[in-house]
C-alpha cells in the first residue's frame, strides 16, 4: 500500500510545502531561475520552499 493513502489527515499546507522543496532539491539541486512576481503566491511560497534547502544534498 502507499504511504500517502496511509495518511489519517490531509497535510498541511506548510507540510506540503516543505515535502515539495524536499523533492525538488533532491531531483533537481538548488534552485534557480527568477522568483515569481506579483499575485503568484502558490509560485512565491514554492520558490521559497525550495530556495530555503540551497545547498542541502540530495543525500541529506
Amino acid at each position: 500500500m502507499d504511504r500517502a493513502q496511509q495518511l489519517t489527515r490531509r497535510p498541511s499546507n506548510e507540510e506540503l510545502l516543505e515535502l515539495y522543496a524536499l523533492f525538488k532539491q533532491s531531483t533537481e539541486g538548488d534552485v534557480s531561475g527568477e522568483r515569481p512576481t506579483g499575485f503568484d503566491f502558490k509560485g512565491i511560497a514554492k520558490f521559497d520552499a525550495w530556495a530555503s534547502k540551497k545547498g542541502m544534498t540530495n543525500e541529506a
